[in-house]
């Protein structure tokens, strides 16, 4: 998300209104029946409403929530801008309202959108955004609205959002290198894989100081929370404990997971490396988080390392509740190869920082697994 939009909670129901008509009118593919937005505007008053605003105070998304019989918490309408799509805010304003929802005691969240048996590329759109946040189709109800624009409910159980790291937020996994910098800090390449749509990120180094290591941790930690996205550090635990990052990545030859937790606390993530069934439900049952597993391609990070088999990555996947990243060589052009193991996620490396444009670079990779892994392909 931009540096300069803020996320803020609106209590004032004039303001909530206005600011559901600056946006709603400037999205006519999905509220194009002036009635129907007046209405929104109407009935928004109500409920908890949450706003981005850019630094001239200009509201450029919203989101507006309610909760049914105390556990089921309703995204009622929400929209951003079209300039200000796909920049994050629409994922940090539901992250907003997610938290509400929690505190609130909510175990689901449901939003009702257009059902895809109609075809409507903005609304496919939509669905697209929902899965890529963790929700799954429920049921069309053509009874709701009409027949010609049949309902589709959509759920997440958000339950499972109190885990330190979600599924969804594994999707496009990047660990960083330095082979590549061509003249450009480590930093700035950084910041245009986020721009691109990296979900994750891991700083991997293995020749700075500590001192530079940590001092280095510090500002990418800041730079990702701008983008809201969580930050390890590869399998350094002292770093990850000095900068605050999110988390850390342990391989197999490292630090156990049962003394990392010690030092990191019980809400920092820890991601394990497992090649095998019997390495990924140990590393599930003494507490990782996420599981790291390849290399499912030939590597040139780990050229010893000998390609693990698609198979042996579908078994891991279905061997444990915890999300699993697939790791190892993935480039755009192998990536759908990986297709059915039922994966959450893959890590790539070069994929995205050996690219002339790592901003499209992370960006195409990113829609591929959306279609890879949200749509159900």
């Amino acid at each position: 998300m931009e540096e300069h939009i803020r996320i803020l909670e609106v209590n004032d129901g004039e303001k909530k209104s206005a600011y559901t008509r600056e946006v709603l009118y400037k999205l006519p593919q999905w509220f194009g029946n002036k009635q129907s937005f007046e209405e929104y505007a109407e009935e928004v008053k109500e409920y908890p409403f949450y706003s981005a605003v850019d630094d001239t105070g200009k509201c450029v998304g919203f989101f507006s929530v309610k909760i049914h019989y105390q556990h089921t918490g309703d995204i009622f309408v929400c929209g951003v801008l079209p300039e200000y799509q796909h920049t994050g805010i629409g994922k940090a304003l539901y992250r907003t309202s997610e938290e509400y929802f929690i505190k609130s005691g909510c175990k689901y969240v449901i939003v009702k959108t257009l059902s895809d048996i109609v075809d409507s590329e903005p609304y496919e759109r939509t669905r697209r955004f929902y899965r890529s946040i963790g929700f799954d189709t429920l049921l069309t109800l053509t009874e709701m609205w009409d027949e010609k624009n049949p309902c589709l409910i959509m759920f997440k159980d958000i339950r499972l959002s109190k885990m330190n790291c979600r599924k969804e937020q594994l999707l496009l996994y990047a660990v960083t290198d330095r082979s590549w910098l061509k003249g450009e800090t480590l930093y700035e390449q950084i910041e245009k894989a986020l721009k691109g749509g990296v979900t994750f990120l891991q700083l991997r180094e293995k020749t700075l100081s500590e001192e530079e290591f940590l001092k280095e941790a510090a500002e990418v930690k800041k730079l990702c929370q701008l983008y809201h996205v969580p930050f390890i550090i590869n399998d350094n635990v002292e770093i990850a404990l000095k900068s605050g990052a999110d988390g850390v990545h342990i391989g197999q030859g490292d630090m156990g997971v049962k003394e990392a937790r010690k030092i990191l606390g019980p809400d920092k993530i820890i991601g394990v490396s497992a090649r095998t069934v019997e390495q990924a439900r140990k590393a599930q049952e003494e507490g990782a988080d996420y599981l790291g597993s390849g290399a499912v391609f030939q590597t040139g990070t780990k050229g010893d390392a000998k390609p693990l088999d698609h198979k042996v990555l579908k078994e891991i996947c279905a061997s444990v509740e915890i999300p699993v990243v697939a790791i190892g060589g993935i480039t755009r052009e192998n990536i759908r190869q990986l297709k059915g193991c039922g994966m959450d996620g893959a890590a790539v490396v070069s994929a995205v920082f050996a690219q002339r444009d790592i901003e499209g670079a992370a960006m195409e990779l990113r829609e591929i697994l959306e279609d890879m892994i949200t749509s159900g392909e």
